[in-house]
């Protein structure tokens, strides 16, 4: 049967999985490798299916508490899209989300918005976050690059008004390609 994963092989399953696996094209290689340097007590006896498991499981948690309507498909780009959001937001990594028109972009963006509201959240595990505030720039061959440093400073100053520890300020540029 499967055996359960301690909660310290999760943390580093979840680390490199955002660190790592998250940029990667192909990664059935990367997860064969990385596999393979797992030891006692960090075992993985289940191997790179067990490493897959643990993440796709708390991405499916992580969605099962944001808010989607019930015609939302939870695909596996959403579920990464939507994790990558919360995790970085909620530590304040920059994130680029880089993908093909419909792979999940703008729709993982709104999920977070309405989901992250901090102790104001529906669920329990999204009150345990920071509650978001989305500053949304839709870049074009106009965009200069003083229009995009305007953005920041107006998150900037909203975020110097908010308890940091509860409350996060987010940029998006859309469609970055298209500026200068």
């Amino acid at each position: 049967g499967k055996q359960a994963t301690d909660a310290i092989t999760r943390a580093l399953i979840l680390s490199l999985s955002v660190c790592y696996h998250a940029r990667l094209q192909d990664r059935e290689e990367y997860e064969e490798a990385v596999v393979n340097q797992f030891r006692a007590p960090l075992a993985l006896p289940q191997g790179r299916e067990q490493f897959c498991d643990e993440m796709r499981w708390c991405q499916d948690v992580l969605l099962e508490n944001m808010k989607l309507g019930p015609n939302i498909a939870r695909n596996a780009a959403l579920r990464e899209n939507v994790f990558m959001m919360a995790v970085c937001i909620e530590l304040r990594i920059p994130l680029f989300l880089v993908g093909k028109p419909g792979s999940s972009k703008s729709l993982a963006k709104s999920i977070v918005a309405d989901s992250m509201l901090g102790r104001s959240s529906e669920k329990p595990l999204l009150k345990e976050l920071k509650e978001v505030h989305m500053f949304s720039y839709q870049c074009s061959q106009l965009s200069t690059p003083e229009s995009v440093i305007e953005v920041f400073n107006t998150a900037k100053s909203f975020q110097k008004k908010q308890d940091t520890a509860n409350y996060v300020s987010v940029v998006v540029l859309d469609e970055v390609g298209l500026a200068e």
